[in-house]
């Protein structure tokens, strides 16, 4: 494909999530929100938010040990776009982060 057909898709496949996020986000109660964020309980939350980044490194790390035949890889780096990864997966409607 040429670079303009490629250039083209990933527009395309960009304008398809922001609408996708912007019908997520209208639909979302924030009342009810608000309300659950401020009566969470905060030990659990913050354990779970690190177990969570822990797990995000032990996929990290598995990344740089499929990638370093071939590519060497910081490890920070591969945290990073782990963590962007996940996050997007997460955020995005239909696992549009996928």
């Amino acid at each position: 494909m040429s670079e303009r057909v490629i250039r083209l898709l990933r527009v395309a496949a960009i304008a398809i999530v922001v609408v996708l996020v912007a019908i997520f986000v209208r639909n979302v109660e924030w009342n009810q929100l608000g309300h659950a964020l401020r009566h969470a309980a905060i030990v659990p939350l913050v354990l779970s938010t690190a177990l969570y980044l822990v797990c995000l490194f032990d996929k990290a790390l598995t990344w740089r040990i499929m990638l370093e035949p071939r590519n060497v890889v910081p490890m920070a780096r591969l945290y990073r776009y782990t963590i962007a990864a996940f996050a997007a997966s997460a955020l995005t409607p239909a696992r549009a982060g996928e």
